[in-house]
């Protein structure tokens, strides 16, 4: 059986992703995400127009 983990190191300039996935891993790296500055819809969106489609590139 194989997992999938999502690790984020986020600050306010930028976020690194990893996605840990049947022994590989792949990086991405975002804008930042920061509560401070920034909601829940703006979080999400971030996340679904850049961290989605990067780690879509990397299959």
């Amino acid at each position: 059986m194989s997992s999938t983990i999502l690790i984020a190191d986020a600050g306010a300039t930028k976020t690194e992703w990893s996605l840990l996935r049947n022994g590989k891993v792949k990086s991405v790296e975002t804008l930042g995400i920061s509560p401070y500055f920034l909601g829940e819809e703006q979080i999400a969106e971030l996340v679904r127009k850049e961290l989605l489609p990067s780690l879509k590139k990397q299959k």
